[in-house]
């Protein structure tokens, strides 16, 4: 999967661990909230899929810290929504009905 996106110019972090794992998912969030680029957080999928292994889950409190709030940059559904169409002999997008 990876390998299919590899140019798209999406950030890809690999995780060795289940431990890297879980923290790189706390990082990509904020890469991508950041920089709005894609992120995708790689991991085997055999040997850390199937595998068991201690891992330290972060404090709410501290993920909160690092990622910043979510604050989109339009609500949706906008107040007067526009049907924009492609039909011949339309020129102006007009609000749609019913």
């Amino acid at each position: 999967d990876s390998m299919s996106m590899r140019d798209a110019g999406w950030i890809q972090l690999y995780a060795e661990t289940n431990q890297e794992a879980v923290d790189l998912h706390i990082q990509a969030i904020r890469l991508a909230e950041e920089l709005s680029v894609p992120v995708m957080v790689c991991v085997d999928g055999f040997i850390l899929t199937h595998a068991y292994e201690r891992v330290d889950i972060p404090d709410q409190a501290l993920v909160d810290g690092f990622v910043p709030p979510v604050a989109l940059p339009a609500r949706l559904p906008p107040p007067m929504p526009r049907l924009v169409t492609c039909a011949p002999g339309s020129v102006a997008p007009r609000p749609m009905t019913g």
